[in-house]
Order: structure tokens, then sequence, then C-alpha cells
């Protein structure tokens, strides 16, 4: 009799925190390098995620974003990343979020600069990994950062050359 009660415990306790869980409204994730129309390369990884806590809609996730600029001798390597991201909206295969965050510009002197701003980002999500790609589609990438006060922001795009993005919705939440 102690065997099925001490079984039991933690069933009801694994049911209990199944229930709690929020629902999820949508989601997107996504891992990898991107290309530009320049050949330049960009690293990234983000997890955003939507959902509604017992009626209470709540949104949050995170994003790093790396890539090299200018000439070997004026290299400049630039990291965007936030933990705060605010909003997320998605329709179809694309999902666009973004948040407070910041840029870290270092040169290749070693000189290195934090500016904040504000984090936007698109991603499309047109290749799903093991089915056919007749078109050779790729996943899309897109980053624009804006600093505080500026007119002029940073604006990163290119497609995922390797790496896969996710974007989902719950048609339920």
């Amino acid at each position: 009799m102690k065997k099925i009660a001490l079984f039991g415990i933690p069933v009801a306790l694994f049911a209990a925190i199944a229930i709690a869980q929020p629902a999820p409204i949508a989601a997107t994730h996504g891992r990898g390098v991107a290309e530009n129309a320049d050949g330049k390369r960009a690293e990234f990884r983000f997890e955003v995620r939507k959902a509604d806590f017992n009626g209470t809609v709540r949104t949050n996730g995170n994003i790093e974003f790396n890539t090299a600029v200018g000439t070997a001798a004026s290299a400049r390597r630039i990291t965007i990343r936030t933990r705060e991201i605010m909003n997320l909206g998605v329709n179809g295969n694309v999902a666009e979020f973004g948040g407070p965050g910041v840029m870290v510009i270092r040169n290749s002197n070693g000189r290195v600069e934090e500016v904040r701003g504000r984090i936007t980002v698109r991603v499309q999500d047109d290749v799903v990994p093991g089915q056919p790609n007749p078109n050779n589609d790729n996943d899309d990438f897109k980053i624009t950062f804006a600093r505080q006060n500026s007119t002029a922001p940073y604006i990163w795009e290119g497609m995922v050359k390797r790496g896969d993005i996710v974007v989902r919705t719950n048609p339920n939440p």
C-alpha cells in the first residue's frame, strides 16, 4: 500500500505542474548563420514566446546577434542583444519581435563601446528541416537597432545559410 501512495504523490505533483503551465499563443526561435547581399555573415540565436498566464498575456525572450563590419585593417565586431523582448507578432510564417537592447561595438584596437537602444527583429520561416525544398528557399533574418535619440538605425538583413528559424502559433490559445 505504501508503494501505491508513494507513486501517487509524484503523479499528482506532475499533473498539478502540467495544469499550471501557461497556454502558448505564439512562439519563434532560431539559431544559425545568415548571409547578407554583400556576402557578410552573421550569427544569431533567439527564443521568444507569447503566452496566456491566467488571463494575462505576457511576452518574453532573448536574442543575440554577432557580425563583423569593415575591412581587415578597420574591423569592428558588433553584438546586439537583449533579454527583454517586450512584443511578438506572428502572421503566418513571419514573426516580428523587439524590445530594449544594447549594441556592443568592439574595434580592432580593443576599444569597446556600449550603446542602448531598441531592437526590432523580423524573421521568416520558409524551410522545414527534413522536408523537400524544390525552390531552394532560405529562412530570412532581419535585425534593426535604433540608438536612443538617433534617426539612423543599424540594419542587417540576410538569408539563413546554416541553422533554422521556426515560427508557430497556437490556433486555440
